[in-house]
């Protein structure tokens, strides 16, 4: 399996790089088997410095919070300079096996796979799909999300935040549920633009998972990571 992960990791960095030379590669490792966690990772090289770095992540969903015990880095560093990032993720993978291993995290299968965006879809438009699972023939019902940000500025020093707002409405356009993910209240140095690429629901259908990526503005040039936001569906 984890072979197979850092073949798909590769090639999502090789195309991370044609778009910018500070671009990492987001690899979705997926669900808990108890549905209580979510892990992904990210790995890629400094542009210019081109010093790799590999992260790896595991997610409370409840919380919407990483557990500390679960977050694994390998820094971009002198040590790392002409390294792939590709190739210190699976160093990375291999040493926190034991802890992934508990976990068992499965990706998204398609039925899962809600949402994946599109080239020429913007950060600012609303993200519609049916909710398959709370829907009836008479009555189908879909989500309607949208993640509204925060700019103090567009520069490496400007704060930002965002939330995403989640609501489920009927054929009539009636609003059924309205929640929200994420913690506006945290304000991110430098960060000019967030937008969601891409949304998963847990086996259970309990949860909602949010990929964004987010650009920070740096003094070395524009900088692409990952984060997720986990939301229970009430």
């Amino acid at each position: 399996m984890a072979k197979r992960i850092i073949t798909a990791a590769i090639l999502l960095c090789l195309c991370a790089v044609l778009v910018a030379g500070d671009a990492a590669a987001f690899v979705d490792l997926g669900f808990s088997k108890d549905g209580r966690t979510y892990m992904f990772a990210q790995h890629g090289s400094i542009d210019k410095t081109w010093r790799g770095f590999a992260e790896i992540y595991t997610v409370d969903i409840a919380k919407n919070d990483y557990i500390d015990a679960g977050c694994f880095k390998i820094s971009a560093s002198a040590q790392t300079e002409s390294v792939n990032g590709a190739v210190l993720y699976e160093r990375l993978f291999e040493k926190n096996a034991a802890y992934i291993k508990t976990q068992s995290p499965v990706p998204a299968d398609l039925t899962h796979t809600l949402y994946i965006k599109e080239q020429t879809k913007t950060s600012a438009e609303e993200i519609v799909f049916t909710d398959f699972e709370g829907s009836t023939k008479e009555n189908p019902v879909s989500f309607h999300i949208k993640l509204i940000p925060w700019y103090g500025g567009k520069t490496a020093s400007s704060k930002s935040s965002f939330f995403i707002s989640v609501e489920r409405r009927d054929k009539t356009g009636k609003i059924l549920s309205k929640q929200v993910a994420g913690t506006p209240d945290i304000k991110r140095t430098g960060v000019t633009d967030y937008t969601i690429e891409k949304i998963v629901r847990s086996p259970d259908n309990k949860s909602l998972i949010f990929v964004v990526e987010k650009k920070t503005a740096t003094a070395a040039g524009m900088s692409v990571r990952y984060m997720v936001e986990a939301l229970i569906l009430k």
